[in-house]
């Protein structure tokens, strides 16, 4: 499996590459919240994965990416520490 997501009839599946020690996913209810409705803890390394039963495109999955981008920008990066 390569990096990316992986949109299936019941689930979505996420694959990151990282050298991290621990990866999670953190989905969000809109592009303007400031804390995660959900944090999820990636399984593996070097490539993480996890799937999120329910989960369609349109649901979260766009605003999570759009507040990856911002923390991204904000100089957040993979390796940070352990979520709140």
């Amino acid at each position: 499996m390569k990096p990316g997501v992986y949109i299936r009839k019941d689930e979505i599946e996420f694959a990151v590459h990282s050298s991290a020690n621990r990866l999670w996913l953190l989905l969000f209810d809109s592009a303007e919240a400031e804390r995660p409705c959900r944090e999820i803890e990636m399984k593996g390394g070097p490539l993480w994965r996890v799937k999120v039963p329910g989960l369609r495109p349109g649901d979260l999955g766009r605003q999570a990416a759009k507040n990856v981008r911002r923390d991204v920008q904000r100089g957040r990066g993979e390796n940070t520490a352990a979520p709140s």
